[in-house]
């Protein structure tokens, strides 16, 4: 095969997927890991899904199963279990430990497979994180807390893999009009959200790609372990 970039999308949702390619200068090789619950992306060279009923070891295998001669790899990790607001005393063990597998121990097994697999590529990689990291979040507790890992997460690793030419950043936005959002919440709600944003408005999908994008761009090529806030100002 003739040399590409890689690009592993990692739960990333389709109406952001397409999006996101129209940015590259040249076709990558796109990988797509969705869970059960996502459909096929038609932009795909190759689609796995993957389930979360089997040790979180086990995920290594879908990288590795990936082929090689590629210039540069890029990933980008965007699965969270959003459950909505839930008191923690109302949540089930099952809601708890999905969150947290889902969130965020999904991520690392993830990542080290693919900082194994590709070791001597260059690239970079960009994780979504959540506000709800840094100020919790009423009846959110778990989900921030595994936002709050990724945080950590990126910071750490970001320290390890910079000898190989390979970075790693999160954006932490606040309110995007997302289809999960639309989903989860009441218009009513979202627009309650929109007034404790001090631009008055939530984010958009463009908002959010754009952000990706640039991260993943050589024009970020100073910026690693950091954090994006796209907060509207929150």
């Amino acid at each position: 095969m003739s040399k590409k970039d890689l690009l592993i999308l990692i739960g990333t949702p389709s109406e952001i997927v397409a999006k996101l390619l129209d940015k590259f200068d040249r076709e990558p090789f796109l990988v797509t890991l969705n869970r059960h619950s996502q459909k096929e992306n038609p932009y795909s060279d190759r689609h796995i899904t993957y389930l979360f009923d089997g040790p979180l070891e086990n995920m290594s295998t879908y990288i590795n199963d990936l082929p090689d001669g590629f210039e540069s790899v890029m990933a980008v990790f965007y699965p969270s279990m959003q459950i909505g607001r839930k008191k923690l005393t109302l949540q089930s063990d099952a809601e708890i430990l999905g969150q947290i597998n889902v969130g965020l121990l999904s991520c690392i097994f993830m990542f080290r497979a693919i900082f194994n697999k590709y070791d001597n590529l260059p690239g970079s990689f960009v994780v979504l994180g959540s506000e709800a990291a840094k100020f919790g979040g009423n009846q959110i507790s778990i989900y921030a807390t595994a936002k709050g890992g990724l945080l950590s997460f990126v910071k750490g690793v970001a320290k390890e893999i910079g000898v190989s030419k390979k970075r790693i950043n999160i954006i932490s936005p606040s309110i995007i009009k997302t289809k999960t959002l639309e989903n989860l919440y009441s218009s009513d709600d979202i627009q309650r959200m929109e007034k404790t944003i001090p631009l008055g408005v939530c984010g958009e999908i463009d908002d959010l790609v754009s952000a990706i994008f640039w991260l993943l761009s050589k024009e970020s090529k100073f910026v690693t372990g950091s954090e994006l806030a796209l907060t509207g100002g929150r």
